[in-house]
């Protein structure tokens, strides 16, 4: 069984990149750096994963996208991001009181990610990218350690450097965003207006509409010391054309943590994404 939940990348005015540190203690994910999301909510999310998206960015980071934007001073902010963690009222009822409209057209799909099968705990998770005004001087924090013990902006290839050097754990549905909004930077104009138009096209085309989930190939998947080849949809393994990689190249360390993630991903995002062979599971909900 999937369990339905959403993610979003959050870029700030300087093209960098939102991730929090999960607690230590957390059920899932303990120690990782993840984009700020979680698990749907049916009582609280209208059934849309972009109110997912939105409910989990503001209980992990405090970030509030609504509007009007700037609504609410601090204080009230903060007692709001209180009250929905203890579950005393929901968002959308907090949306409500104060008289704000969840900002769910800013945020553009960017790709689905299933778990892969050797893990008891499996999800269906959609990415979701957005971008701050330019003005927004908006300051990301940790929800105090209930979930998150850090929220921190830094451009994606600050992000790779820090994994790839062991600082922090990443898992490869973050690896492969970052390094894909990494690669646009490098080969964009300079601007933000040029990143932005970039992955507003990807989301409007085959890119967005990818369900991604990790098969093996070779190796075990989370057995420290290994390293596993997983497969990704499009790849010629999983029935792209004949020499087409999509793959991902996985070291596991202690406790099946991941210490090492190289993508192999030969072909244009922008033109060369086949969808034939990814079918996408339906979730039972209305409106993703």
């Amino acid at each position: 069984m999937l369990t339905p939940s959403a993610s979003l990348v959050v870029l700030n005015a300087n093209n960098e990149v939102l991730l929090v540190q999960r607690h230590s203690k957390a059920s899932a994910f303990a120690d990782v750096h993840v984009f700020p999301g979680g698990i749907y909510d049916g009582e609280q999310d209208n059934d849309s994963l972009r109110m997912t998206a939105l409910r989990e960015t503001f209980e992990e980071t405090g970030l509030l996208l609504a509007a009007p934007p700037g609504a609410l001073d601090t204080n009230t902010l903060l007692n709001a991001r209180e009250l929905i963690h203890s579950r005393k009222i929901t968002f959308p009822e907090m949306l409500a009181t104060h008289h704000l409209e969840p900002d769910v057209e800013a945020l553009l799909p960017f790709t689905d990610w299933i778990t892969p099968v050797e893990y008891k705990r499996r999800f269906q998770t959609r990415f979701f990218v957005t971008f701050l005004a330019p003005d927004s001087n908006v300051v990301a924090t940790s929800d105090g350690g209930i979930e998150t013990v850090s929220a921190q902006f830094l451009p994606a290839a600050t992000w790779l450097s820090l994994f790839n050097a062991r600082k922090i754990v990443l898992m490869s549905p973050q690896v492969y965003i970052l390094q894909t909004l990494a690669e646009l930077q490098r080969t964009s104009p300079a601007g933000r207006q040029s990143l932005r138009a970039n992955v507003v096209r990807l989301s409007r085309g085959a890119f967005s509409r990818m369900v991604i989930t990790p098969t093996r190939l070779s190796g075990l998947a989370g057995k420290p010391g290994q390293t596993a080849v997983m497969v990704y949809e499009g790849d010629e393994e999983r029935g792209g054309s004949p020499g087409r990689r999509h793959r991902e190249h996985t070291v596991f360390g202690k406790s099946g943590v991941t210490v090492q993630v190289r993508i192999e991903r030969n072909f244009d995002i922008f033109t060369g994404v086949e969808l034939a062979s990814a079918k996408m599971p339906q979730l039972q909900m209305a409106k993703l």
